[in-house]
């Protein structure tokens, strides 16, 4: 039953990147899976349901699997930093931001969940981070890990790309952590 759930999801997922979350009805959804309602209503009440289930509970699963791996895989703090840089594009990829905007409207206290679970997730790993990066002697021991932990829980804020630059908002993200990694090396 769980696997078949995952699938569900997943597709599901693949479709709201291609046609946004408002657009798609269940019905929509079903036609899509080729499946029927009653199937996808075994495992699920309603769209409100689904979406809370897929950004509350299978993204948070899927991003905890990514950051062990991640973590196994480390060999310092600027390391660690670069690999999570690299896989928070990905999930940026896996996320539209016309699924965001289509949360942030049309399910709101989903949407606030949501933020407040990723936006706390990213405040403990960079907090972790400085604090490894001071022991291993690589970040500077006066680096205030609470506000270097805010400002990039809320690096989103700062990634509002004009429409003619020639570099991109993971470009953008990479250049601050650049800036990072160079302050505290210096």
């Amino acid at each position: 039953m769980e696997n078949k759930l995952h699938s569900i999801v997943q597709q599901s997922i693949n479709i709201y990147r291609k046609y946004g979350i408002k657009s798609v009805s269940m019905e929509d959804l079903c036609k899509e899976l080729k499946i029927s309602k009653k199937t996808i209503y075994k495992y699920v009440k309603n769209k409100d349901e689904l979406i809370a289930y897929i950004f509350l509970k299978y993204l948070n699963q899927e991003f905890e699997v990514r950051l062990q791996n991640l973590q196994k895989d480390k060999e310092n703090a600027i390391d660690f930093i670069l690999k999570i840089t690299e896989h928070y594009s990905f999930e940026n990829n896996a996320i539209t931001m016309a699924m965001i905007h289509d949360l942030y409207l049309h399910y709101p206290l989903i949407y606030k969940q949501f933020n407040t679970l990723a936006t706390q997730r990213k405040q403990e790993i960079i907090q972790s981070n400085i604090e490894q990066g001071q022991q291993e002697g690589l970040y500077k021991l006066s680096i205030n890990t609470e506000i270097i932990s805010v400002l990039f829980s809320n690096i989103d804020m700062y990634k509002k790309i004009p429409e003619h630059a020639h570099y991109t908002e993971d470009d953008v993200f990479k250049e601050i952590i650049r800036i990072y990694i160079f302050y505290s090396n210096t």
